[in-house]
């Protein structure tokens, strides 16, 4: 079974099955990773930390096909909703959700 994340919106979006309050996202499949590459690596730091190397033009397709909506559609979300979908994206593609979950990057 498959895991997903619920992320609730700040704001209201309209899609074409009507307005939507949150967005799920479903784990990636292997095929997401052949098709669109890596969306996010993890960069070493001191400390046992890490921080984040995004690549936004993958993570968007990413999250259109973990979400089932339009790219287009979510390239038009704020900033601040993309940001928390990417969190959301990255726990699932390293396969954290809901143990313990990575706290969103600004980066």
């Amino acid at each position: 079974m498959s895991k997903t994340v619920t992320v609730k919106l700040d704001r209201e979006i309209q899609t074409h099955r009507g307005p939507k309050a949150e967005i799920e996202l479903k784990e990636p499949l292997a095929r997401d990773f052949r098709m669109f590459g890596e969306a996010v690596k993890v960069i070493p730091l001191s400390d046992d930390r890490v921080s984040f190397e995004y690549r936004d033009d993958a993570m968007l397709k990413y999250l259109a096909s973990m979400s089932g909506l339009d790219g287009a559609l979510l390239d038009n979300l704020s900033a601040s909703e993309y940001l928390k979908l990417r969190g959301a994206a990255t726990n699932l593609i390293f396969g954290i959700a809901g143990e313990r979950p990575l706290a969103p990057s600004a980066a």
